[in-house]
């Protein structure tokens, strides 16, 4: 393994967690942060997030959006957001939560319907368009950096 740092913290202990495929997910000893490597380009990266929405790509990740839209109830992580949303509210006064890379906007729905205000970002034109026809959310069709909040 190629030793980089982490892309947080800074720290060179950094450990591969997990592989899909060709790719590496590693974790930094430090500060628990994993992250995607080699870190791909966008048009990597919103090439294999529209594989992903239309259940093509690798095979660990074929399924991962079956649960989208309005059945989100059946979705076995439903509970592990609800809890994340309680945590999340412990460390702020407020509740405004922005979800950037926020997919079909399952978290989101959840936090709509739990008292948050909320807001979406996702580059990926299948995820926007089903984050709003599946929940009426206000989703910003661009990348983060583009995006003018």
């Amino acid at each position: 393994m190629q030793r980089d740092r982490c892309i947080i913290c800074g720290s060179e202990g950094l450990v591969i967690w997990l592989r899909l495929g060709d790719q590496k997910v590693l974790k930094c000893r430090e500060c628990d942060y994993a992250f995607r490597y080699p870190i791909p380009s966008q048009e990597d990266l919103d090439i294999y997030m529209l594989a992903a929405y239309l259940g093509e790509g690798l095979e660990e990740t074929k399924n991962i959006f079956a649960h989208c839209g309005k059945g989100y109830r059946d979705n076995p992580i439903t509970k592990e957001y609800e809890e994340a949303l309680v945590r999340l509210a412990s460390y702020t006064g407020g509740r405004q939560l922005l979800d950037v890379g926020c997919g079909p906007g399952t978290f989101l729905a959840i936090a709509l319907r739990s008292g948050w205000s909320v807001l979406g970002i996702d580059s990926c034109l299948l995820a926007y368009a089903l984050a709003e026809r599946e929940f009426g959310l206000r989703v910003l069709n661009r990348r983060f950096e583009e995006a003018d909040i």
